[in-house]
């Protein structure tokens, strides 16, 4: 949260086995600060979580946050994606013979907030999300700061008459 608060980006990039009834996946949670530098905070390689949805489980681990995908890194997969599923081909050159551009933002306004940018082999959902401060982070913050900071009297049985 404080990585946050000071202007880094938080990323969580995860993997979710989409055909296990164990809910398994994995997850690294990192700082990228304003040089670009990553810094893995947390990873756990193994995680399980039944039949919950991932949407649901990346909500509940991080209560304080706002979750969206990292849309810089989705454009890409985006585009090859809506391409492949919309655009005329052309074997001979191997190119797209047509892309309109607002067709493919069109189509990806109507994607699921927090979807996965890309599929192993029908296994594996990969995710990459920026997590942002909500109300709850902003003001656990606030408080955290003020009980950091702030003085106050200690007051015992004695002390009181």
């Amino acid at each position: 949260m404080d990585a946050i608060n000071n202007g880094d980006d938080v990323i969580l990039e995860a993997d979710e086995w989409v055909n296990k009834s164990s809910g398994r996946g994995s997850f690294i949670l990192k700082i990228i600060d304003s040089n670009q530098k990553e810094k893995i905070v947390i990873e756990w390689p193994y995680a399980y979580f039944g039949m919950q949805s991932y949407e649901d489980v990346f909500r509940r681990l991080f209560p304080w946050a706002d979750i969206h995908i990292d849309d810089d890194f989705y454009y890409d997969y985006e585009v090859d994606e809506y391409k492949k599923s919309n655009c005329p081909y052309d074997n001979e050159t191997g190119e797209y013979l047509y892309f309109d551009h607002e067709e493919f933002e069109e189509w990806r306004n109507e994607l699921p907030d927090i979807r996965a940018y890309s599929n192993s082999s029908g296994e594996v959902d990969h995710y990459r999300l920026k997590l942002t401060l909500n109300r709850i982070g902003e003001i656990f913050l606030e408080l955290d700061n003020f009980l950091e900071t702030e003085s106050f009297y200690n007051l015992n049985e004695n002390d009181i008459k």
